[in-house]
């Protein structure tokens, strides 16, 4: 085999590869909600009884320890919205939405389940320099720490921070790529609160 017939199948394959790989990644964003594109509803009297039960898009379940080790799952919280947030206490977007998470959590705290999750790898951010930044800024909202990378990779982060809004039935309702405004912040929680 000559060295064009080999750098025109290796060419051949890496395209292939390419256009796979984009072909899955693609299908699966169509797969997510965001909240920037608008939900056609269907009226409740119109909707099966069982799509109250069984949400369109679950959320991935996962387990995260608190501050004081203890150990919960997304699911613990099933019946209840939730906004869950990935942060880092290296990430400067997500240390500047931290105050609006907070005041979101004093408007809504008895209304949702706020899970804001620290991706604590042990190497690019630690359980110490989490609280620091907790402590530091006298933040009250509920932190989470994802010691294992379980809650990132059952949610696919690749940059954060990263918040996803989730209704009383455990259904991703919508989702949001980068630092929180005031704006989508309250669409999101807006959009998880029971009626």
């Amino acid at each position: 085999m000559n060295k064009a017939t080999y750098n025109l199948i290796v060419t051949i394959l890496v395209l292939i590869i390419v256009i796979g790989g984009g072909t899955l990644l693609y299908n699966s964003l169509q797969d997510r909600v965001s909240l920037s594109t608008p939900e056609t509803t269907v009226p409740s009297s119109e909707q099966p009884d069982e799509s109250v039960t069984a949400p369109l898009n679950p959320a991935p379940d996962f387990t995260v320890i608190d501050s004081s080790e203890g150990v919960w799952k997304l699911s613990d919280f099933l019946g209840k919205p939730v906004l869950l947030n990935f942060w880092s206490s290296n990430c400067p977007p997500c240390k500047a939405e931290m105050p609006l998470l907070q005041k979101a959590w004093e408007t809504y705290g008895d209304q949702i389940q706020f899970m804001i999750v620290n991706l604590t790898d042990g190497y690019n951010d630690t359980f110490a320099s989490a609280m620091k930044v907790i402590e530091e800024n006298q933040y009250t909202f509920p932190v989470f720490f994802d010691t294992d990378s379980q809650g990132a990779i059952a949610y696919s982060i690749y940059s954060i921070p990263m918040t996803f809004f989730i209704d009383e039935n455990g259904g991703i309702v919508g989702e949001h790529l980068g630092m929180l405004n005031e704006q989508t912040l309250e669409s999101g929680i807006q959009s998880i609160l029971p009626d």
